[in-house]
């Protein structure tokens, strides 16, 4: 029986992986920054050597602020004409910016506050106090009432899904969403969900200490393997969250154990019969 059950095993180990939910029930920041500019806080982003934050609501007065990796203020820039709705780096670590009410998103230029247009998006719905984030495939995507859309670097749609059980979230929480690897975040009263791209939730987990209410549901953002939330006071807290993996057997590794288990009878009728055969020889 032996070689039928290896046959079925070795089948299983084909699997697939999808995510199991966090690991912990309660994360507790590992970072934190006091934000040096005004509110409302828009969003953090790190471009592998800087923190940068954004603020909205105007477009006079201190718009976005930069930071060293440790999180010290080192500049600030003002009436830049910019009234903020997210940001976001690339892969090249180009940070790229969403002012209220716009679907074509901004890249920030040499110096440092300065910005010209970029990508235009194409189709779908992005609302006006939405964020709009890039994933790790290089796709932007955004939420408005519980309804995503991705679009590719060019600016197309390219999908659009509902979060599944997704309710009871007010606004500005209900156009806002961070990205960590292939999972959407959202956030109410410091308790973390984590959607994959079919809708489905995932997993929750909750945010020890975290700000509460509009100011952290604007701010919500996920950059340099950190979930960031800002409180009422202007500090961010980051936390290193983490998703388990659970093997799901995909369709022909079911297919294989099936034909594993159907051999089991006909091993065990062979090795019956040498045993006979080896008793009267």
């Amino acid at each position: 029986m032996q070689r039928g059950l290896l046959f079925g095993s070795l089948a299983l180990m084909a699997g697939g992986a999808q995510a199991g939910g966090f690991i912990n029930a309660l994360y507790s920041a590992d970072i934190t920054l006091q934000d040096s500019i005004d509110p409302i806080l828009m969003g953090i982003a790190f471009d592998g050597t800087h923190y940068w934050t954004a603020s909205g609501g105007l477009t006079t007065g201190t718009r976005l602020a930069q930071y060293d990796d440790m999180g010290n203020a080192i500049a600030s820039f003002t009436d830049i004409n910019m009234d903020f709705r997210s940001i976001t780096t690339d892969a090249s670590g180009t940070l790229i910016a969403r002012r209220y009410a716009q679907y074509t998103l901004e890249e920030q230029g040499s110096p440092p506050g300065s910005f010209t247009q970029g990508v235009t998006l194409s189709g779908g719905y992005v609302g006006d106090q939405a964020t709009v984030v890039l994933n790790r495939s290089g796709q932007y995507v955004s939420m408005l009432y519980g309804m995503v859309y991705t679009w590719d670097a060019s600016g197309s749609l390219t999908s659009s899904f509902r979060l599944d059980g997704f309710y009871g979230a007010t606004n500005p929480a209900l156009m806002r969403v961070a990205v960590m690897g292939d999972y959407i975040l959202t956030l109410a009263n410091q308790t973390l969900s984590a959607w994959d791209y079919s809708g489905t939730l995932v997993g929750e987990t909750s945010l020890q200490d975290a700000g509460i209410g509009e100011t952290a549901d604007w701010s919500l953002s996920y950059t340099n393997d950190h979930v960031f939330v800002a409180d009422a006071t202007g500090l961010w807290r980051g936390y290193q969250v983490e998703l388990q993996t659970a093997t799901v057997p995909e369709p022909s590794a079911l297919g294989g154990t099936l034909l594993g288990l159907l051999c089991l009878p006909y091993v065990y009728r062979r090795r019956r019969g040498d045993r006979v055969r080896a008793e009267r020889g």
